[in-house]
């Protein structure tokens, strides 16, 4: 900022990679969004389509990824690249399971619980919640998922 006095900062960096404790409005709101920004290239998967539709397994920039929208409406946005593998997620029970080795993760913390990868720890890719149209402002070409409402 000292070297940029007219920069306007929206929002500052969260110490923490997710969104829990209490509701904010957005996160009720038709329009609101997961944004995620890897390797110059934005997606944005859409709260209430990821929130009914369970783990999403995507690629953004051609890296794996999973967004994952839990009860108490928490968020994470991991990796899901593991031990060399590409992980391939649905939900169980309140778990993550990967659908080609069946090991059980935790969605909040990320760490696999049970099988052959327990003690592995997914990696956490930072995110932002917004609005499609105020995304779409800063991120232009985002390519939105599950479907493209603009």
């Amino acid at each position: 900022m000292a070297d940029n006095p007219q920069t306007l900062v929206l929002e500052e960096e969260a110490s923490r990679n997710d969104v829990d404790g209490p509701d904010p409005a957005y996160r009720y709101a038709d329009g609101a969004i997961i944004g995620v920004v890897l390797d110059g290239k934005s997606a944005a998967f859409y709260f209430d389509s990821a929130q009914s539709q369970g783990p999403v397994n995507s690629k953004i920039a051609g890296r794996a990824v999973l967004v994952w929208v839990g009860g108490q409406r928490r968020i994470r946005v991991y990796s899901r690249n593991s031990e060399g593998r590409t992980l391939d997620f649905h939900e169980t029970d309140g778990w993550l399971v990967d659908s080609d080795t069946g090991p059980l993760w935790d969605p909040v913390s990320g760490a696999a619980v049970e099988g052959e990868l327990v003690g592995q720890q997914l990696d956490s890719i930072p995110f932002r919640a917004a609005y499609d149209w105020a995304w779409q402002d800063f991120f232009p070409e985002s390519v939105f998922y599950p479907d493209f409402r603009r």
